[in-house]
């Protein structure tokens, strides 16, 4: 039992190590913060949160490499002394540690295609460079080894703890594009987002005369304003919530699933963060991972881990440890919505005491659809085809997805929260199950039809948003982030596309005219589509396909009857306004995805071959 202690130190002291130069790594490097969890923050808001949770979660990783490591070789180790087994084990376990750490950190970083033979070589190449390097050290260690272990047991508490004290020392701040910061004014109002993903406008209960169960959301439009005719930019995750967040179209900022917004644009999150707000984002697919979005400046806090099942993994200070990276690497998709919530939950209790912008993100009624126990059975019916089936399944997780949201509302109202506070709650886009379209889809990504696009769009607020009920006005996704700024007094960015809504959600109804909707598609492997509709009409064109659709939103509100070559004058009108979009559009056909990123939008559907 001796010799397995030993190993327990010394793998102790290798994770405690790693820690430490993780610690130094992340939070003090000058240039770095934005590419990891804890984005564009330098140091941490709670620099000795950040590190206890860093070196607590390194040690645990030593100590269970350590005793695996002893109960395996120390029965072997015929003539090491106890100390000896010490020096094997740190060697073992921390070398270890840290080669792979390095490995998967070229990997990830540095190499475009890293299952490539090539990439592979120089992967492993660089582990056991560091391996080496680690076993170079293990070995000069062992002339203070020989003094005995209480003198190594302090060394390799002062390491650690000297790393950190010369990284704070030498620390420069990590420079951001984000508005310079402020003080919120008194009386500012907390903002929640709530973005469920997959979300068709005419799926939940206050569209359907209660025949879907949405209680929270049927709540909270009855007591504010919601829009029957709300368009998202995009059937892409990504592009759609970077366009939400910019207010600018995806031909402009660039984004599609698997790529990032191109630099310099403002989101709301950044104005919000530089007025004063504190910014915190909890989400839930690999689509709205800060690295896939570029949206994490704006933020605090933006909790992105795919690992529900990692130690610590509730606390935000704990993602932003390279470890959650390595392991995010072999993670599912998604999380569902009840980790969402308790990392969500864990942020409430700890978050600064000053007015907030808060974004949840919920995954959980996108395909596949396999509702929880006790909703599953919701809407399933004798007699049903498979579209029907469906359809109830996807009912099921919408309902399930309500009451999630309720809970984390409810734990704001608890707190008083919500007491001034303005909500939104709206979709990155629909689903479509086969509808009789000129070009039917079942899923989403393909086309710009109104089952792809036409998305919930509710404010609520006592106070600062009147009960005006529904609105038939055509109104766009890229319309929220100006609104909230309007609302709490901050001048609207330059480069923002969308419209202000705050007048009409104070009652001042005639301020606001019918807007247009634009779409357009930015699917892998697939031709471009823009739309372009009015409460009226509504164009579909693809330069690439040479092909147009025009429809008579009166007449044929579902998009089956392409008109274009009857009322070609319609036709010429709309797409005279569509050529910017299209002479702009630059497509990012040429972006290079890697492997890791391939696969996983292929898994999410978004990739076929």
């Amino acid at each position: 039992m001796g010799r397995v202690l030993a190993f327990v130190l010394g793998a102790l002291s290798g994770g405690l190590l790693w820690g430490a130069i993780e610690v130094a790594w992340i939070t003090f490097q000058p240039g770095v913060g934005a590419t990891w969890r804890i984005p564009s923050l330098a140091p941490p808001p709670d620099l000795g949160r950040f590190v206890a949770v860093a070196l607590g979660t390194y040690a645990l990783v030593g100590v269970l490499v350590g005793v695996f490591a002893g109960l395996v070789l120390a029965g072997r180790l015929r003539r090491a002394t106890g100390t000896g087994a010490t020096c094997l084990g740190l060697f073992l376990a921390g070398g270890g540690l840290a080669a792979s750490g390095a490995a998967v950190w070229l990997n990830m970083r540095l190499v475009q295609s890293p299952l490539a033979p090539a990439s592979l070589l120089k992967t492993a190449a660089l582990g056991l460079s560091v391996w080496a390097a680690f076993g170079v050290f293990t070995l000069l260690l062992r002339a203070v080894l020989r003094r005995g272990t209480l003198v190594w047991l302090a060394a390799a508490a002062v390491l650690p703890a000297a790393l950190v004290a010369f990284a704070y020392a030498s620390h420069e701040p990590v420079a951001t594009r984000a508005v310079a910061s402020g003080q919120a004014a008194a009386g500012s109002p907390n903002l929640v987002l709530v973005t469920i993903d997959t979300l068709r406008a005419d799926h939940v209960g206050f569209s359907t005369e209660g025949r879907i169960a949405t209680p929270t959301m049927d709540a909270l439009a009855a007591e504010g304003a919601w829009f029957e005719q709300a368009f998202s930019t995009s059937p892409h995750t990504t592009p759609s919530h970077v366009s939400m967040f910019t207010s600018v179209y995806p031909y402009d900022h660039g984004a599609r699933n698997g790529v990032p917004m191109r630099p310099g644009f403002d989101s709301m999150a950044e104005v919000l963060r530089g007025a004063g707000y504190h910014t915190a984002a909890f989400i839930s697919g690999y689509t709205t991972k800060s690295n896939v979005t570029g949206l994490g400046p704006g933020f605090d806090v933006y909790s992105d881990s795919l690992n529900p099942w990692m130690p610590l993994a509730s606390d935000p200070a704990a993602e932003g440890l390279f470890l959650y990276r390595i392991f995010d690497r072999v993670s599912g998709n998604t999380i569902p919505a009840p980790v969402v919530n308790a990392r969500f939950r864990a942020w409430l209790e700890d978050r600064p005491e000053q007015p907030f912008f808060l974004w949840l993100h919920y995954f959980d009624a996108h395909g596949p659809f396999e509702p929880e126990e006790g909703y599953r059975e919701l809407y399933l019916e004798e007699g049903q085809n498979e579209t029907e089936r469906e359809i109830a399944l996807y009912n099921a997780e919408i309902t399930y997805t309500d009451h999630r949201m309720g809970d984390a509302l409810g734990a704001l109202r608890e707190r008083g929260l919500l007491d001034d506070a303005v909500v939104v709650v709206t979709s990155d886009h629909g689903e479509a199950f086969r509808e009789p379209n000129p070009r039917p889809e079942y899923g989403h990504g393909l086309t710009l039809y109104d089952q792809a696009l036409r998305v919930p769009l509710v404010f609520w607020g006592p106070g600062r948003v009147e009960p005006v009920g529904s609105s038939h006005r055509v109104v766009e996704t890229v319309d929220i982030a100006p609104t909230l700024l309007d609302l709490v007094g901050l001048a609207v960015p330059e480069s923002y596309r969308g419209r202000s809504l705050a007048s009409l959600l104070r009652g001042q109804v005639a301020d606001v005219d019918d807007g247009e909707a634009f779409g357009q598609t930015t699917a892998y492997g697939h031709p471009t589509w823009f739309s372009l509709r009015s409460a009226d009409w509504k164009l579909h064109t693809s330069p690439e396909e040479q092909s147009e659709e025009l429809f008579d939103l009166r007449a044929d509100p579902g998009e089956t009857r392409n008109v274009v070559e009857d009322r070609d004058d319609v036709a010429r009108q709309f797409r005279a306004r569509l050529d910017e979009a299209m002479r702009l559009d630059r497509g990012d056909r040429d972006t290079k995805l890697d492997a890791d990123t391939y696969e996983r939008l292929k898994e999410l559907g978004y990739i076929t071959e």
